[in-house]
């Protein structure tokens, strides 16, 4: 993997990611050299599908939402269920609330798989642990209550 950098003379250098580090990471900030590396730890895990290597738990993993969703797909909801011994909290149609159990003392994930009305694609939201339904679920992530969130039509 290589990045391209115009020089301030309009010249372009090609780097190795390494050498690229190694060049400029006296002008980076630590804050941009670390997500740097989170995009790149999720561009990793394109690689890790390819190999067939890809695990459930990677996708948790995963920031980039785009990135997520592929993979996603790409393993299948149902394998992704499966390996992570996901126990179903509330379904409401296509919409599911699952709870992943983690190591002892670790609070467990909770999610939210919706459908995207326009794309038709799936996604999974992370959600507070103390959600109970998918409707509160989906609300929490516009910010609203399940009191407040009923949409008419979703489009």
């Amino acid at each position: 993997m290589v990045i391209y950098v115009q020089s301030k003379s309009g010249k372009e250098k090609k780097y190795t990611i390494e050498k690229f580090f190694i060049h400029y990471a006296h002008e980076l900030s630590k804050k941009d050299i670390s997500e740097a590396i989170k995009r790149l730890e999720d561009l990793l895990l394109l690689v890790k599908f390819e190999e067939g290597n890809l695990k459930a738990r990677d996708i948790l993993r995963c920031r980039n939402i785009h990135i997520r969703r592929f993979l996603f797909e790409k393993i299948g909801y149902e394998k992704f269920v499966k390996e992570l011994k996901c126990k179903t909290i509330h379904k409401d149609g296509e919409n599911e609330l699952i709870m992943i159990s983690l190591r002892k003392n670790e609070e467990p994930i909770f999610l939210v798989k919706v459908k995207d009305p326009s794309s038709q694609a799936y996604y999974m939201l992370r959600v507070p642990p103390n959600v109970r339904t998918c409707k509160e679920a989906i609300a929490w992530t516009f910010r609203l209550s399940s009191e407040e969130y009923n949409p008419i039509m979703e489009t």
